[in-house]
């Protein structure tokens, strides 16, 4: 009974690794190569703003508000020789406001609520320019640096 299983049995496992005796293998195939990484570029340098120059003292101007408190800026720096304009505007109708004088250099202007005034002079040398309102209640000062 071995010897018939044997015989009987031998052909069929043959059988069963036949159909690939026969045919050609496909040469193995290396593996795929990874997909390409991603590298992020580098950052970008920050940007540094570049600040406005400041413009020339030639064409220097500075806004006050006069209020019944006082002169809002109540000092301005400005460049000896060169020339400024200051611009008034009476923000409050009451207080002494109504009248800029600058002793010094003789001028006086009236300053009706709600406009601008301008006064341009020019500070001859370093130093302090002083103005109030009618007054002399008020005080401001222009300082005057080489």
């Amino acid at each position: 009974m071995r010897r018939s299983l044997l015989i009987v049995g031998l052909p069929l496992i043959a059988l069963a690794f036949a159909p690939g005796c026969g045919q050609d293998a496909a040469p193995p195939q290396a593996p795929a190569p990874p997909p390409p990484v991603a590298t992020p570029e580098p950052p970008a340098p920050p940007r540094v703003a570049t600040p406005e120059p400041p413009a020339p003292p030639s064409a220097s101007r500075v806004r006050v508000s006069v209020r019944a408190t006082g002169y809002e800026p109540a000092t301005i720096n400005a460049a000896a020789g060169q020339p400024i304009t200051i611009v008034f505007n009476r923000v409050d109708d009451g207080g002494c406001g109504g009248e800029v004088v600058f002793p010094e250099q003789n001028i006086r202007r009236t300053l009706p609520a709600g406009q601008d005034v301008e006064v341009t002079l020019t500070p001859q040398a370093a130093g302090e320019i002083h103005f109030a309102c009618g007054m002399d209640m008020m005080h401001g000062t222009i300082v005057a640096s080489r």
